[in-house]
């Protein structure tokens, strides 16, 4: 266990020691989610290499307090001016119908605070977009959350990554399979 420390020196009217106070605080809990969280901010790091785009969120204050974006991304496509409104200008660029609403019944500000004082970290999920006009694409979002234990602002990593020829592939091996063909080979 880890125990912090205060120690009070207790004097006589001629400044001679005569006592010493100790008190003792188990803060053993408070250094493992000081761990816990620097491996959060480490993992964010780490993963920015295979993303499309990264948002780094401040969901207590409704910030978006960091953001990369891939070369290849128009960066206006997303209003990070406060949770909501990305989370909205992201759904607008679904291209498969009553998927945006269902995106945004999850991922609103107010809705991931409460999932994550439930005790839900993490969220993910697929969708088809279209950045840029251009060709639509399906694209993997997830969010992991987690309280900072200095300011106990609830923060969020969340993550765009290009999932379409893995989509492309499985949709093409699925339809394959279902055909009546005696051999199949790639």
């Amino acid at each position: 266990d880890w125990l912090k420390s205060n120690y009070t020196l207790i004097v006589n009217k001629t400044d001679k020691p005569i006592k010493i106070l100790i008190n003792a605080v188990n803060i053993t809990e408070l250094i493992r989610a000081k761990e816990k969280y620097r491996l959060f901010k480490n993992y964010s790091l780490i993963s920015k290499h295979h993303t499309l785009a990264n948002f780094y969120f401040n969901l207590s204050t409704n910030q978006c307090t960091n953001k990369e974006i891939n070369k290849n991304v128009d960066p206006n496509l997303f209003d990070t001016s406060s949770i909501d409104n990305f989370f909205i200008s992201l759904s607008k660029l679904f291209v498969l119908e009553g998927k945006n609403q269902e995106f945004l019944q999850t991922y609103n500000r107010e809705n991931l605070i409460k999932m994550y004082k439930k005790g839900n970290t993490n969220f993910s999920c697929e969708q088809k977009i279209s950045m840029e006009h251009s060709i639509p694409k399906w694209r993997f979002f997830a969010i992991d959350i987690m309280e900072n234990p200095d300011t106990k602002n609830i923060e969020a990593f969340f993550y765009i990554r290009d999932i379409d020829q893995k989509i492309t592939l499985n949709q093409t091996i699925n339809k394959l399979i279902q055909s009546d063909y005696e051999i199949i080979g790639l």
